[in-house]
């Protein structure tokens, strides 16, 4: 007769695969830990609002690791804000709910990196907000993630956020949108109820994240703080027909299949990240000129921006290349809580007009005009001639000339300097690119009012 023991073994393996509430046992101390890994699922990247807030800034994220995550730290521009233990011990896929509250206006950089039970930190999720500029009114946001062995975790190899899957809004308002870069958006919302649907030809839905959403996803716009969420899709299980093979000829080879990715694309300075593959049928495989296993992962840290290269050599001899671009960002210094701000609610007294005609600029333009995301530019400007009053869009406002001032975009821009004289004007226009997985991203062009500060002579 087999011990006591053994049995309630065994009903708490068939407990933890049916509901997962059996919990896993600890990694050995001699065990690959591998890599935690962690998400912002709000605000996402580009998000703007009003300043003052209501109330301070959340920041959602969520964290996942077979060896349980312990702790989730928050950073803006550079700086430690708050660490916080995780509120869920015992899980692997925990949701993080960290507040902060801008001190001023401006651009920042928020960072969230989680560690497990072993002391081993995930790289960093990073977005970059606005504080300051128009109140872009309730928002429903998130992320579509790859589950790709349907357990509604993204935390196996080959899970990663997935591009090209159309996302729907319904109930509170009709929009649709497209994820690029797995992240999805939708701003200007009236308060309510809402539903969010997604689809993807050869993928089905698998879950969320909070659980329990449904789906479509029933989720609520709030005017006062966006609402997060994570998707998760499956793919489709497809049958293949079995080909006739004729007799004497020789068996078909099976096809090879490639999954090549990197955790995060862009890395702070000093910070490493992992890449991961898994390759099947094939007869050769080697990462930068390197054999390796199958299905493996490495750890890199980049100094500078940096190419990784996965080559497959098939089993009819055929070479097949993927490659992985890992973009390195400076890190910002921190800036000075004091520091004066650029401008005051009550604007200059407007200066008698001396002016007569069309107004002249001398030059207009960008140095460098193409630059990574996180990176700076500096926009320069001649003298401008028979003009009151000079301002340049994109939320800079009235400047004096000649004169120049560094701008940090997180997606393409056209900035507009315009010059007035009564009802007169004149414009110039330069483009700052920026650049994200070797992509150009298409410029956006805002239609924002700025108020123009004249020129002091």
């Amino acid at each position: 007769m087999k011990p006591k023991w053994f049995f309630v073994f065994l009903v708490c393996v068939w407990v933890n695969l049916v509901a997962m509430s059996c919990e896993p046992p600890p990694r050995p101390s001699n065990a690959p830990a591998g890599e935690p890994r962690a998400w912002i699922d709000a605000p996402l990247d580009g998000s703007t609002f009003a300043f003052p807030l209501a109330t301070p800034l959340e920041i959602v994220s969520h964290a996942s690791d077979p060896a349980r995550i312990v702790q989730v730290e928050l950073n803006v521009n550079g700086a430690v804000v708050r660490a916080d233990p995780n509120p869920e011990p015992g899980k692997r896929l925990v949701t993080m709910r960290q507040t902060w509250s801008p001190p001023a206006p401006g651009n920042y950089t928020v960072l969230v990196r989680a560690q497990n039970s072993l002391g081993t930190w995930s790289g960093y999720a990073r977005a970059i907000i606005t504080i300051g500029g128009i109140a872009p009114g309730a928002q429903v946001q998130g992320t579509v993630y790859s589950d790709v062995n349907g357990n509604g975790l993204p935390n196996d190899p080959g899970d990663a956020p997935l591009d090209g899957v159309v996302v729907t809004l319904s109930g509170c308002a009709a929009k649709t949108t497209t994820t690029v870069n797995g992240t999805f958006q939708f701003a200007g919302l009236p308060a309510g109820k809402c539903l969010v649907q997604v689809s993807k030809a050869g993928w089905k839905f698998s879950g969320t994240f909070p659980a329990g959403l449904g789906h479509p996803a029933q989720v609520v716009a709030d005017p006062v703080k966006p609402f997060a969420l994570s998707l998760f899709m499956t793919p489709l299980a497809t049958l293949t027909p079995t080909p006739t093979r004729v007799p004497g000829a020789p068996p078909a080879l099976p096809s090879v299949s490639i999954a090549f990715f990197a955790d995060q694309l862009t890395v702070p300075a000093g910070q490493c990240t992992v890449l991961h593959w898994q390759v099947t049928n094939a007869a050769q495989i080697a990462l930068d000129n390197a054999a390796v296993a199958a299905s493996d992962s490495r750890r890199v840290c980049p100094a500078q921006t940096t190419t990784h290269t996965l080559r497959v050599v098939t089993l009819d001899n055929q070479t097949v290349q993927r490659t992985v671009t890992l973009n390195v960002m400076p890190i910002t210094p921190t800036p000075t809580p004091t520091r004066t701000p650029t401008r005051t609610p009550t604007p200059p007294p407007i200066a008698p007009r001396g002016c007569v005609g069309s107004p002249s600029i001398a030059s207009f333009g960008a140095s460098p005009a193409s630059i990574y995301v996180g990176q700076s530019a500096t926009l320069s400007w001649g003298a401008v001639t028979n003009a009151d009053a000079v301002e340049i869009d994109q939320g800079i406002g009235g400047v004096a000339t000649p004169g120049n001032v560094s701008v940090s975009p997180h997606q393409t821009t056209i900035y507009t300097l315009t010059a007035r004289c009564g009802a007169n004007s004149a414009t110039r226009q330069t483009t700052v690119t920026v650049l994200t997985r070797g992509i150009i991203v298409p410029p956006i062009v805002t239609s924002t009012p700025t108020p123009i500060r004249p020129i002091i002579k």
